[in-house]
């Protein structure tokens, strides 16, 4: 980033997501960090900040996924890194299926299978997709950082497979 030029670089990994979200919690490395990595993803970033402070501006951030039933989850998150936070995404890259979650980005299969199957159609999966996003746009997670959307397109991310069942 330096050699590119790069005034500021900001540093961000995915959240631990809640347990209990997942059809299975063994999937949960997979989608973000371990509640036990966060204290030394922050001191890792705290070191890099320290040995390129004269050189880039290096901001600590988190990309944090919505839940809509686990709203107090992410609040709760949140406030507790606060202090450690220089930039906050907040994604969407989950839909409710029953009392879990499936991930709109994780493989075709989940996507035509798992959510189409549990909505009926395409067309409803993008309709709840859509709603989610609006919904998490209206909920205030009381940041002392500025919040940013993560990926809005993402549920295109596996348009040829859902081409094929359309």
């Amino acid at each position: 980033a330096i050699d590119l030029g790069f005034e500021r670089y900001s540093i961000v990994e995915h959240a631990p997501l809640p347990e209990g979200v997942l059809k299975d919690d063994a999937l949960l490395p997979e989608f973000g960090l371990l509640h036990d990595e966060i204290k030394p993803y922050f001191k890792h970033i705290q070191e890099l900040k320290h040995t390129y402070n004269n050189k880039i501006e290096i901001l600590a951030g988190m990309e944090v996924d919505f839940f809509e039933t686990r709203i107090e989850y992410t609040r709760d998150l949140l406030d507790s890194l606060s202090n450690q936070l220089d930039d906050v995404i907040i994604s969407s890259h989950f839909l409710p299926v029953g009392d879990r979650y499936l991930a709109i980005d994780y493989s075709p299969e989940e996507v035509t299978q798992g959510l189409v199957g549990f909505y009926g159609s395409i067309d409803e999966v993008f309709n709840r997709y859509w709603w989610t996003i609006k919904k998490m746009l209206t909920v205030n997670f009381k940041l002392p950082v500025s919040k940013r959307i993560g990926h809005i397109g993402l549920i295109h991310k596996f348009h040829n497979a859902i081409n094929q069942i359309t």
